[in-house]
């Protein structure tokens, strides 16, 4: 099986896909927080295009949204032929609290990419395994 390559715009979108797909659902309720309201599947998906520049699957953020609502953190409500979702308190808690957390977040991915500010991202040297010379030797 071959790697795939992508360039280093590439890797950089790929990564931002990523990060919107794995928190979709705190996307979901901030924006919900921040606009009040309620909010369907496909409006959520024209707001993730507007805002972040991806077209998220319906299949991922109806799978999102079902799952946050049976997390107690949405209520979906029937409106004609369109779902709708509003948040509960516990969503508007959970908002909240990540809103107030902003800064801890931030400088947390920002350990995660660059702890303590160095670009050397090798493994001390106890954490490095340990081979012998026939192990690592290239020529067996």
């Amino acid at each position: 099986m071959e790697a795939v390559v992508y360039p280093i715009n590439g890797v950089v979108r790929e990564v931002e896909r990523r990060i919107l797909n794995n928190f979709l659902d705190l996307l979901i309720l901030l924006a919900l927080y921040s606009h009040g309201g309620q909010i369907s599947g496909y409006d959520i998906i024209k707001y993730l295009q507007a805002n972040y520049g991806f077209l998220s699957s319906p299949g991922t953020v109806y799978s999102c949204l079902y799952h946050t609502e049976r997390r107690g953190l949405l209520r979906g409500i029937q409106k004609g032929r369109k779902r709708v979702y509003a948040l509960i308190k516990h969503g508007a808690e959970t908002a909240q609290a990540i809103l107030n957390a902003k800064e801890r977040i931030i400088n947390f991915v920002s350990r995660v990419l660059n702890k303590n500010g160095k670009t050397n991202y090798s493994l001390p040297p106890q954490l490095l395994p340990h081979f012998s010379s026939k192990e690592s030797s290239l020529d067996t």
